[in-house]
């Protein structure tokens, strides 16, 4: 073979090469923009070289011997893609903290088929409320997969709870009547029922429950405990870990999800949003240890169309009715920035980038 030929075939060589390392590339920041990576072990060399954010943590069941199965994928840094939405909702809640209609909130967002997310005010600490009748729900139903008799048991409702709610059930339950566990759960997540919840607690394991806010990171509540608290990015996390079918097995998961679908409160996140896009959502309410303000959250995924995300907004102000206008304000806010980013976002070259 003469020189000439020696230099076209290195030529070609590098050409094909290089073709190749693009496309890979390519490929590869596309699998990343696409799903939640799935472990650190495949963040290669490559990977992280592309990405500007390399702080990823994986969150694992703890229950077995010889496998973990994975809880979730957390991203250390916030998306540089998702600065313009931060700071709209930021500007939002000083407005609305201006006009006296709060007196200060937490919000976090997160795609649901990438890490990208943000957070406004993640260290503000709320009385979670109702909220926690999700992790309940998925508790039970976590008893469930080894115990299916479960749904099926009988409880007699003879008593009834007194607490201070401002959006008390559309069905209450009727004293004397027997209700099977998953009647109850119903009750609980699509009416916000808290004798419900109290029958509940009857097929309640306490070891179990606290197991499985430890796994995922959130702190261990005491039942007792009035003043417990935490944050939109706390309470974010059951939500991912139904969507991901992560916890809980699939079919439980669509079940739950379906519930959550079925949540008849409709003053808040759901207000503003197109009848069309469906949203698996909860809300909480609670007053504060001095009574003097009150609190309202809610949070839920919302199905917008390819690019479905989690959304958890918590609020304290003098006013329950002026916090239900300002989740729904900042949802519609966040619902309209997403969508008027969809083709944006999914263009950009890694979902790490921060």
């Amino acid at each position: 073979m003469n020189r000439t030929n020696v230099f076209l075939l290195i030529f070609i060589s590098a050409i094909f090469g290089a073709t190749i390392s693009f496309l890979v590339s390519v490929q590869l920041r596309q699998i990343l923009d696409s799903s939640e990576v799935k472990s650190t072990d495949t963040l290669n060399e490559n990977t992280i070289r592309l990405a500007s954010c390399d702080d990823v943590n994986v969150v694992r069941e703890s229950d077995f011997k010889l496998v973990k199965p994975l809880l979730l994928v957390n991203v250390g840094c916030e998306s540089r893609e998702l600065g313009p939405l931060k700071n709209a909702v930021s500007e939002l809640i000083q407005s609305m903290k201006n006009e006296g209609r709060l007196t200060r909130a937490g919000v976090y967002f997160k795609e649901l088929n990438t890490v990208r997310w943000t957070t406004v005010n993640d260290t503000e600490l709320f009385y979670p409320g109702s909220l926690l009748k999700v992790a309940l729900a998925i508790h039970i139903l976590k008893l469930s997969e080894s115990n299916p008799a479960l749904l099926d048991k009988k409880i007699v409702y003879d008593h009834r709870v007194e607490l201070k709610v401002t959006e008390a059930p559309n069905n209450p339950l009727i004293p004397g009547k027997e209700y099977s566990v998953s009647e109850l759960i119903d009750a609980a997540i699509a009416d916000s029922n808290n004798d419900a919840v109290t029958l509940l607690f009857e097929v309640f394991d306490k070891k179990l429950y606290e197991e499985m806010f430890s796994e995922i990171g959130v702190s261990v509540p005491d039942i007792t405990d009035t003043y417990y608290q935490f944050t939109a990015t706390d309470f974010s996390k059951f939500f991912r870990i139904l969507y991901n079918a992560t916890y809980l097995n699939h079919d439980n998961s669509e079940y739950c999800m379906n519930l959550l679908l079925r949540c008849n409160f409709m003053k808040g996140i759901t207000r503003d949003l197109p009848n069309s896009v469906k949203v698996a959502h909860k809300f909480g309410e609670r007053y504060t240890a001095d009574a003097k303000l009150t609190q309202f959250h809610e949070a839920g995924v919302v199905y917008a169309g390819g690019k479905p995300y989690v959304i958890s907004i918590m609020t304290e102000g003098l006013n329950h009715d002026q916090l239900m206008d300002c989740v729904a304000r900042i949802s519609k806010l966040v619902y309209d920035l997403n969508s008027k980013n969809a083709g944006t976002l999914n263009q950009s070259s890694s979902p790490f980038n921060s």
